[in-house]
């Protein structure tokens, strides 16, 4: 029993005190029955259970609440997705459509060869049209040139890196150039390299849509410029000469580097020396060597190609 004033406790059970008890410390004849503290106790631990039942059911009901939000979220994401991709696919169809109904004459192939200097002394598509009064509409038709895309894009269009084919290659970089209209333009150079990998996967991923492009229009039946014609050549080297390019099979201190491979293959124009490193490879199963690699650049930059070199070593093969 415990007293209600000073809180003294004389016993329990309660033996100590009695109800007129008076109590030693205060003087006081009220009293507390220690019952009384167990109902408390069980009072409040009842509400402790109820209170944790609320607070799960308010979790359990908050998770259900982020869960749906994250199934909204997830699904309107996908939405927007396919709705993206619809309109990617889109372009990708009117860049087949364009691309069918182009024509190209022997007066716009010779036409093209002179544009691609004057534009590289100029740099802008705009500058050389308003100097020419030309409509700037029907050069971004007939000016099918790597030289007027960005140059992040056209790097990626060389090295293979946008999609197989050069061709469509070419022509995906150029409807996503023209689609911004973009001429230099540094804050429109990130949409549309992003325009063109979208609509290199859309392609990538659809065989019908890639039938339906080289199944529409022959182009090797028409005049065509001669920096297509090296394209087309050198697809077909590749594709004759197939090389396994890796970072780590090869002799670092031996054998070529990845950039001298790239600019005899990719920069040169060289056709000849291209073949050459791609059949030699091919055939002997390893790189060339970094002293031949180093020549046949040299003869490049020399002379504008390396027939003395592939000459000298033509040898290397049986036929």
């Amino acid at each position: 029993m415990r007293c209600k004033i000073c809180r003294t406790v004389y016993g329990y059970p309660p033996a100590e005190m009695r109800k007129d008890q008076i109590c030693s410390y205060c003087k006081s004849n009220q009293y507390i029955n220690p019952d009384y503290y167990k109902n408390e106790l069980k009072k409040q631990s009842k509400k402790h259970k109820e209170m944790l039942y609320e607070m799960e059911i308010k979790s359990l009901s908050k998770k259900s609440r982020l869960k749906k939000q994250r199934e909204s979220t997830s699904h309107d994401s996908k939405k927007i997705k396919d709705a993206n991709d619809d309109k990617i696919f889109n372009e990708c169809k009117l860049l087949i459509k364009n691309y069918k109904k182009r024509s190209i004459s022997k007066h716009k192939s010779d036409l093209m060869e002179d544009m691609i200097e004057t534009y590289n002394q100029i740099g802008s598509l705009r500058k050389l049209c308003q100097e020419a009064e030309l409509d700037i509409s029907i050069i971004r038709r007939d000016f099918r040139n790597l030289s007027r895309v960005p140059t992040e894009l056209r790097e990626l269009v060389i090295d293979d890196k946008l999609i197989a084919d050069p061709i469509l290659a070419t022509e995906i970089a150029i409807y996503a150039t023209d689609y911004f209209d973009w001429d230099q333009e540094e804050s429109k150079s990130k949409d549309v390299i992003t325009l063109a990998k979208n609509m290199a996967s859309i392609f990538k991923n659809n065989l019908d849509l890639r039938k339906e492009f080289f199944a529409t229009k022959d182009d090797y039946d028409k005049p065509v410029s001669a920096s297509t014609k090296k394209n087309r050549e050198l697809n077909s080297i590749l594709e004759d000469w197939p090389v396994k390019e890796s970072k780590y099979e090869f002799n670092r201190f031996h054998d070529r580097s990845g950039r001298q491979y790239k600019f005899i293959v990719y920069y040169s124009k060289d056709l000849d020396a291209a073949r050459f490193l791609r059949r030699w490879e091919y055939e002997k199963g390893r790189r060339i060597s970094k002293m031949w690699a180093t020549e046949i650049i040299s003869q490049i930059k020399e002379i504008g190609n390396a027939k003395e070199f592939v000459k000298e070593h033509s040898d290397e093969f049986v036929d």
